[in-house]
């Protein structure tokens, strides 16, 4: 832990209320500002990040004694007890002395590297697992999650009192299933009566950092593996974005200036061989999948995939599940480019063989210059 500078403790004194779906998308959204970033599930009873970031089937590797995260971006990494289950039905059914046990072994016992955030997601109430990550863990902030009930209200006094007797600063809380608005009338709807929420919050000095509707696409992105701080929708994306803007304005490690606030991501993906752009991306023998920020027009970072064989729909579905959302070709026939269109990735074709980052960022500075498709039929 001598190299994770940021520690984010995820609670809610209540089930059932999405803190497992903020901790999710706070580390994307983390990891799509640029951050180094791992997420640590000690939900050793109900553990969902590996659905929720799509990793199901993926094993935690061991070098000597130490655990290695799993790696889901570039720059964002997973750890879950679900990685070391036989299968999705396989339950832990322990007591509090191993679970604590377990939990300070993930902690401790893992090669984390070097980590700007470290996002934990904990089991609702204040029990033997937030406790033990707490005591373990010597300089944790705390962000809570809850919907707009009185029961849920009852239990985030818990929370907060919680945080105060154990010396863990709140930075803030996330009401989510704020509102619902109509797909029909376009109108919102509140369907929580008010329960004093926001005067407790302002009674305690504690900002409600976001509100986040009751929205389908939530629940449908995160059965998917796809969470929407990332694939959702701008205005969803837009509100989620101001509990990041709140984490990193409190990071003691950041100046101000250094908050990309409007920071967005995306994947761009180029077919290599020999090391530079290949002219029919069927024929590659690799891909570039470049992170790039299109305020800044910069390359954030790049990683080689091995693609599938070359097949009719594979590749788009493919790329589609690393999450990029354009690729630059040579060439390449319409009825792929139909196929990555219905993946929603744009398709560039024309680029001059060159290597692919120096493709990429003509393209981001709007020099690239594209010529016929090679590949036409």
């Amino acid at each position: 832990m001598d190299n994770v500078k940021n520690v984010i403790v995820v609670l809610s004194g209540k089930g059932g209320v999405g803190k497992s779906t903020v901790a999710v998308n706070t580390a994307v959204s983390l990891a799509m500002q640029g951050k180094t970033t791992a997420i640590l599930d000690v939900d050793i009873h109900g553990p969902s990040i590996v659905k929720m970031l799509k990793l199901e089937g993926k094993r935690v590797d061991f070098v000597g004694d130490k655990m290695i995260p799993v790696k889901v971006l570039s720059n964002l990494y997973g750890l879950s007890p679900a990685m070391m289950l036989e299968n999705e039905e396989s339950a832990l059914i322990w007591r509090g002395p191993k679970k604590l046990a377990f939990i300070k072994q993930m902690i401790e016992d893992t090669e984390w590297g070097d980590l700007d955030y470290l996002v934990v997601d904990c089991p609702p109430g204040t029990g033997d697992e937030p406790l033990t990550v707490f005591q373990t863990i010597k300089e944790c902030n705390a962000l809570i999650v809850t919907t707009p009930q009185n029961v849920a209200l009852i239990d985030v006094k818990k929370s907060i009192e919680f945080c105060r007797q154990m010396n863990v600063p709140v930075i803030g809380i996330v009401e989510n299933m704020a509102k619902f608005r109509c797909p029909d009338c376009n109108k919102d709807h509140y369907i929580f009566k008010e329960n004093g929420l926001r005067d407790y919050a302002k009674s305690k000095d504690i900002q409600i950092v976001a509100s986040l509707p009751i929205q389908a696409e939530i629940a449908n992105l995160s059965d998917e593996g796809k969470p929407f701080a990332y694939f959702g929708s701008e205005d969803l994306k837009n509100e989620f974005e101001k509990v990041t803007i709140k984490i990193l304005s409190t990071d003691k490690n950041n100046n101000k200036e250094k908050v990309m606030s409007n920071a967005k991501l995306e994947k761009i993906a180029v077919p290599v061989v020999n090391d530079v752009l290949c002219l029919h991306f069927g024929h590659c023998e690799k891909f570039l999948v470049a992170e790039v920020d299109r305020n800044s027009k910069k390359i954030v970072n790049t990683e080689f995939q091995t693609p599938p064989p070359h097949e009719p729909g594979v590749i788009p579905k493919w790329l589609n599940e690393l999450g990029v959302s354009a690729i630059i070709s040579g060439g390449m026939g319409q009825r792929a480019q139909d196929l990555f269109t219905q993946f929603g990735i744009s398709v560039l074709t024309g680029a001059p063989v060159e290597a692919p980052e120096k493709v990429i960022e003509d393209y981001l500075n709007d020099k690239l210059t594209l010529g016929a498709n090679t590949c036409d039929h």
